[in-house]
């Protein structure tokens, strides 16, 4: 994770970056998920374009794709937990 700062001490964004794309698919924690869905205008992702370069998405461009049906959540973890009775 990465942060920019305003006046030298402030945090205004924070930055995950991941060396996927959308293309491709990224994983990312669904907790992450959550704070963007929760603060969008403070996360962004960096992902990398199709050619390789970084790209900066902010959660609200993130949520109005998901929102337009341009991306899609997959779950792809589950946690199994034996429970007593």
């Amino acid at each position: 994770m990465w942060q920019e700062h305003a006046n030298g001490s402030e945090v205004t964004k924070r930055l995950f970056v991941a060396e996927e794309s959308l293309a491709r698919g990224v994983e990312i924690p669904s907790e992450l998920w959550r704070l963007m869905e929760i603060n969008p205008d403070s996360i962004a992702l960096v992902l990398c374009t199709d050619d390789g370069e970084p790209s900066e998405w902010s959660a609200s461009e993130l949520q109005e794709l998901k929102a337009a049906g341009q991306i899609h959540l997959h779950q792809s973890r589950f946690v199994l937990k034996e429970t007593t009775n």
